[in-house]
């Protein structure tokens, strides 16, 4: 069985994270190193992250 990552489930864990911490997509791209462009893509699905942007993203938003 191969496991497919839902990058739509991805982007909306990511948005409601961000959300729920009350700060902007700017914000967090700021914190995290890469541009609100990226991050909304990434939020709406549009746009798989890398590992490490993931990677990045996760830690911001976890110890925020």
């Amino acid at each position: 069985m191969h496991n497919v990552i839902d990058y739509i489930k991805v982007g909306k864990r990511i948005r409601d994270a961000r959300k729920s911490m009350n700060i902007t997509q700017e914000s967090l791209s700021e914190m995290c190193g890469c541009t609100s462009k990226h991050l909304s893509s990434v939020e709406n699905g549009k746009k798989k992250p890398s590992i490490e942007s993931e990677r990045e993203i996760r830690q911001t938003v976890s110890g925020v």
